[in-house]
């Protein structure tokens, strides 16, 4: 009924053994995992009683808790970290898009003066970075060597 243990010893040289044996299942202390449910988490101590009340022994053990609030869940954290890079992506990427369009709206485009590298607007018809400041370094090209 118990769940207890037999030991059975069919020589003397044995009952020691078995004798240490059933001294280490008595000394062995329960653990008892409990959730209490329907209390406030207010942060304050409350009262907590364990009663044993079996044929041959009887037990009380009391102690003091604190409710605690839980914690945020691990999943949240981690869900709450995705949004906001997956915010910052859809800023940055709107971003650009809108710097695309002011470029265009000013008439800049992907034309690059053939001697500095610079973009240029379409109206242009010289580089006014290469007119207006001939000290600065002229940028290498690819493909112009030939």
């Amino acid at each position: 009924m118990t769940g207890g243990t037999y030991l059975y010893s069919t020589k003397i040289a044995n009952i020691p053994d078995n004798l240490k044996a059933i001294t280490e299942i008595i000394n062995q202390c329960y653990m008892i995992s409990l959730r209490i449910r329907g209390v406030r988490s207010d942060g304050m101590p409350h009262y907590l009683e364990v009663t044993v009340d079996e044929r041959d022994s009887y037990g009380k053990g009391e102690k003091t808790f604190i409710a605690v609030r839980n914690p945020i869940p691990k999943w949240m954290k981690i869900l709450f970290v995705i949004l906001i890079v997956l915010v910052l992506l859809i800023c940055v990427v709107f971003w650009i898009l809108y710097r695309i369009r002011a470029r265009k709206l000013m008439g800049i485009t992907r034309r690059r003066c053939p001697d500095c590298g610079n973009r240029m607007k379409d109206s242009w018809d010289t580089c006014p970075f290469c007119k207006y400041l001939p000290n600065i370094k002229k940028k290498k090209r690819k493909g112009k060597d030939a």
